[in-house]
């Protein structure tokens, strides 16, 4: 698989409760591997398709089974009545094997249903719109709660978009978003994204770009640097409602 240099990380859902994770490495496509330990019980429940991350308190040591393998790991287990949700999703490298590791699948929090009752997977989703959208953007911030479909606002690469569409000035978030060629571009790529993910779940119909840059001020970026999904629907809110007028407002990339 191919693996960078490992570094050993502790996640705590209180101060108290012992490390839950150690050993954290990076694979070839950027997800992130926990090696569960012995100690506290992480514990996952099917959510949508995936598997909802947990863990039972518990103090006293802890051990790596890959560093001390004797220790045996608990993994899918039902869930106890005292156990805590982490809000992450997560799913296992090897399926028969829970010593390989955690892939991270997404922050639960972030799912949402359509107005139809389908669930939408924001982790994943996100991912794979990213892929298809590269270079020209860096984070996608997926909407659609309680709506008919999915609509996508699209963070640009300011860099990327300089570069590929030859632009003799330094662009601005305001500019790009009335540039009819990275439209047409932004709008193929999402066309064929949606023929290849045709699902409700998965298909998006309807794009902006970000007139401006994400706020850390108001929130839509967490102190980790990773874009706080649901700050930056509410934030900006108007433009969210442009998106979902009948013919689509000033700026809205129609995909189909």
């Amino acid at each position: 698989m191919g693996y960078a240099r490992r570094c050993v990380v502790g996640r705590t859902w209180r101060k108290d409760s012992g490390v839950v994770e150690s050993g954290r490495d990076r694979n070839r496509t950027g997800s992130d591997v926990h090696y569960p330990i012995h100690g506290p019980q992480r514990r996952y429940r099917s959510a949508g398709g995936r598997q909802r991350s947990q863990i039972d308190p518990a103090r006293g040591e802890a051990r790596n089974p890959r560093t001390q393998p004797e220790r045996h790991t608990r993994v899918l287990a039902p869930a106890g009545a005292h156990s805590r949700s982490l809000g992450d999703a997560a799913r296992l490298l090897e399926p028969d094997d829970p010593t390989k590791g955690l892939i991270f699948d997404g922050r639960i929090a972030e799912d949402f249903k359509l107005a139809s009752g389908t669930w939408v997977s924001v982790g994943p989703l996100r991912v794979n719109l990213i892929a298809a959208l590269a270079p020209f953007v860096q984070d996608v911030v997926v909407a659609g709660l309680d709506r008919d479909f999915l609509s996508v606002l699209l963070v640009p690469d300011l860099r990327e978009c300089a570069a590929q569409l030859n632009l003799t000035e330094p662009p601005t978030y305001s500019g790009l978003g009335k540039h009819p060629m990275l439209h047409a571009l932004l709008r193929d790529r999402l066309l064929l994204f949606s023929q290849a993910h045709p699902a409700n779940s998965t298909r998006v119909r309807r794009a902006v770009l970000l007139p401006t840059a994400l706020s850390l001020d108001h929130g839509e970026i967490t102190d980790k640097g990773s874009v706080n999904q649901r700050a930056v629907l509410r934030h900006r809110s108007g433009l969210l409602a442009e998106i979902y007028e009948v013919d689509g407002g000033r700026g809205v990339i129609l995909v189909d």
